[in-house]
């Protein structure tokens, strides 16, 4: 068999490899948040949400809504970037009542990329 044709698995595996290890294939990753994933809290006035990519202000964001009515709560929520550039914060006007909450974010980082998710959470 030739050596070029024994070679070719490695050669192709190298390329996925390199391709996989791009910035083009990264995306921002949720990390940690504050309320915690499913997690239960007294009432709150703050979110912040850490991710794995420094992120654009201006294109990520969050919504509140209180779990099963389908109507928001709190909306869209007014938000800013953390000094590191990888948490997004947001304050809110009045505590959270008392129930059960959706919290859908979005964030778009450096590679320009939107990414989206939701978790619950509970204030007691």
């Amino acid at each position: 068999m030739p050596l070029t044709i024994r070679l070719l698995p490695l050669a192709a595996a190298t390329i996925v490899l390199a391709v996989a290890g791009t910035p083009t294939a990264a995306h921002p990753r949720l990390v940690a948040a504050t309320p915690a994933i499913n997690g239960v809290v007294a009432a709150t006035k703050a979110v912040v949400l850490k991710f794995n990519e420094r992120l654009i202000g201006q294109f990520s964001g969050l919504a509140i809504s209180r779990s099963g009515s389908g109507m928001p709560t709190v909306g869209q929520v007014k938000t800013v970037i953390g000094p590191d550039g990888r948490t997004l914060v947001a304050h809110l006007a009045a505590p959270l009542s008392t129930g059960r909450y959706v919290l859908a974010w979005h964030a778009v980082s450096t590679d320009t990329h939107r990414v989206a998710g939701s978790y619950r959470f509970a204030v007691r």
